[in-house]
């Protein structure tokens, strides 16, 4: 009988080794399966430089009458793009020329208007708009002036700008074509 015990008490021994030895193994398993992995994702922004296109300017034929006349100007829109990725805003500035005919003969660039109402800048894509410097008719120089501005952290993405134009002509002009050459830059910073 004491065989028979010592017999029986091996295969419970090797049952308890197997049973402890299978539930390590699961334990083991889960403790594998249960740890998380990570892997990190990366990408690079780099930004592109300010920009602005603008577009031919038609004004209306004036008659001469012997009196001063307003002429109404009128463009396409104007794209402006901020991809810098910086977020320091910006100002559109905007120079002209005296109109001039080529035989001597000129309107002053001081009778010559810009207006760019809010309304006027609508956004193709982006954040907040610029604003507009110049929501009246503002004579425009032959010194940049500021037509308008995005603030830090607004501006940023593409955005299209219709202004309108006048040009107050003399009586004492002289019949002809003239032309005023308009120079539009960007400048970093609002």
């Amino acid at each position: 009988m004491k065989t028979h015990l010592t017999h029986l008490a091996r295969k419970i021994s090797v049952i308890v080794a197997s049973v402890g030895l299978f539930f390590l193994l699961v334990y083991g398993l889960l403790c594998l399966t249960v740890s998380p992995v990570s892997a990190d994702a990366t990408i690079t922004i780099s930004g592109s430089p300010l920009s602005v296109t603008p577009q031919a300017i038609t004004c209306t034929t004036v008659v001469l009458s012997g009196i001063a006349q307003t002429a109404t100007c009128t463009t396409s829109a104007w794209t402006i793009k901020d991809p810098t990725g910086t977020g320091a805003g910006y100002r559109l500035q905007i120079s002209a020329t005296n109109f001039s005919d080529g035989a001597g003969h000129t309107i002053p660039v001081s009778g010559f208007k810009l207006t760019l109402a809010d309304t006027a800048i609508t956004t193709t894509a982006g954040n907040t708009k610029p604003a507009s410097a110049m929501a009246s008719a503002t004579p425009l120089s032959t010194t940049a002036q500021n037509v308008l501005s995005a603030a830090v952290n607004t501006g940023m993405g593409t955005y299209n700008a219709t202004p309108t134009f006048s040009i107050d002509v003399p009586p004492d002009t002289f019949s002809g074509s003239y032309v005023s050459t308009i120079s539009a830059t960007m400048v970093a910073g609002p």
